[in-house]
């Protein structure tokens, strides 16, 4: 999807931000679990996003890799 410069930044993003989204989610499980949650209420109050993922990106394809990019990663003999 991305190349160079441009892949770095998004990687970049997404790998300063997961940790992040561990400790919050963490976070809103104690509170829920505070407030007298079941923990299957929990399992389907953090299945929410899931699902509204699968909505978002039902029936799109996954971008071709680049030939170039492809060709890259064979071992020379």
């Amino acid at each position: 999807m991305y190349s160079g410069v441009k892949m770095n930044k998004m990687l970049n993003r997404f790998h300063m931000w997961f940790p992040g989204g561990i400790f919050l989610g963490s976070l809103i499980s104690k509170f829920m679990t505070d407030f007298g949650f079941t923990w299957e209420t929990q399992i389907w109050i953090i299945m929410a996003p899931t699902v509204i993922y699968a909505f978002l990106f039902f029936g799109k394809t996954f971008p071709e890799p680049q030939e170039e990019g492809a060709s890259s990663l064979k071992r020379k003999l």
